[in-house]
């Protein structure tokens, strides 16, 4: 379901801009990010929540989670410099990621940005590139989980690869200040964490007992968005009492964990729209009519992998309903938003619609194709803001 506010707001713009364009609402970005705190620091007094950059760098996202206290958590060099003009400072920030080039590290560790470390040939370079009477560099170790099919995830150290890998840190100098343990995404609910960190229920507590300073305990995001949980109202509270529990279970105080949690599409899924308007109706002999807008599947790709939702903007007093496909204006067959929605039987051309739950992973995954990238706008108390503006060209 799309939020009242979204729609109010698309509906308002596109009575000014022409069609295509998204709609954010950092607003709402900023109630869940506080709810979502406010939950975790019932059980975690020391508490961070890194915002996965990845997810949506939009300044209009970014710049307000800075100002709400937030940490950035990057994965790459020009993500990181992008945190760094956005304000967020050296220590509000964590590198991550399965590929960190040498350059990239030795530009993170000068500044003092906290490194999660994916694989030996990282921990190889940290060692001989800690700076000469330097800070001490701020590293955790992610370590692999079981996925779902039971093999090892791509991402972190196996369990034979962490001895040394304390090792050679140690004679470098470098003490291990916690752990990441990144489940992956389109997380349902809790028991994958607490499977995560169930796995490593010997190997936690001792990294805990040698941390120099409270034990960071990352277990990374794929938190659901709310309308994605049994719970929408309030689903980060069950969350947390859960991990919570489980650290009791391994040897782990909750109040004595430092722990970091990286939502990027919980946060920021549900508070972007896609406004296209109805460029052609068809009529088919069999199955239910067509609905083409002047925007395609291109600008929201993850249509592919998960329902959004999909609703005309205003709704009218119109009781008669049939369902409808909808298409994109990209020339080719594949270009579906959805087989079967329901509208009113009196739809026509010029109709707004907007395409839901866009505000993480689809904006930046957007490409430009054979039309330039729309704009981006925000609501504000008095009407709407630029937020990106809209591409020239198609190459």
């Amino acid at each position: 379901m799309i939020e009242n506010r979204l729609k109010v707001a698309a509906e308002r713009i596109a009575r000014e801009i022409p069609t295509p364009f998204y709609v954010v609402d950092p607003g709402g970005v900023e109630r869940d990010f506080t709810a979502m705190d406010k939950a975790w620091r019932e059980w975690f007094p020391r508490f961070t929540l890194a915002y996965s950059y990845k997810s949506n760098p939009l300044t209009a996202f970014t710049r307000l989670l800075c100002a709400l206290g937030a940490t950035a958590e990057v994965v790459s060099g020009p993500e990181l410099e992008t945190a760094l003009k956005d304000g967020f400072p050296p220590d509000r920030i964590l590198f991550d990621g399965p590929v960190k080039d040498a350059a990239e590290l030795t530009r993170a560790l000068a500044l003092g940005v906290g490194v999660q470390i994916d694989a030996t040939a990282e921990i190889e370079h940290i060692a001989a590139a800690i700076p000469a009477g330097g800070p001490r560099p701020r590293v955790c170790l992610r370590l692999a989980i079981r996925t779902d099919s039971g093999e090892w995830s791509r991402f972190g150290l196996m369990p034979d690869e962490v001895p040394p890998a304390r090792r050679i840190l140690a004679d470098a100098g470098v003490r291990v200040r916690g752990v990441h343990l990144g489940v992956g995404t389109l997380v349902r609910g809790p028991q994958t964490y607490r499977a995560a960190m169930r796995l490593w229920r010997e190997t936690l507590p001792e990294l805990a007992r040698d941390a120099p300073e409270p034990f960071v305990l990352n277990i990374g995001g794929g938190f659901p968005p709310r309308g994605g949980t049994a719970d929408p109202a309030a689903p980060w509270a069950e969350f947390a009492a859960e991990v919570a529990e489980e650290c009791g279970l391994i040897g782990l105080r909750p109040r004595d964990v430092h722990l970091v949690v990286e939502p990027g599409r919980s946060l920021a899924e549900e508070h972007g729209v896609l406004v296209a308007r109805v460029a052609v109706r068809k009529r088919r002999a069999e199955g239910p009519d067509l609905l083409v807008l002047d925007a395609g599947t291109n600008l929201a790709r993850t249509v592919k992998s998960r329902t959004h939702p999909i609703e005309f903007v205003p709704t009218g007093a119109d009781f008669a309903r049939q369902t409808y496909a909808v298409y994109g204006n990209n020339c080719y067959e594949g270009d579906v938003f959805a087989e079967a929605v329901d509208g009113p039987s009196s739809l026509r051309p010029g109709q707004l619609v907007l395409v839901g739950s866009v505000g993480a992973y689809d904006m930046p995954f957007a490409h430009v194709w054979v039309r330039p990238r729309p704009p981006v706008y925000a609501p504000t108390d008095t009407g709407h803001v630029l937020v990106r503006a809209p591409g020239r060209a198609i190459r």
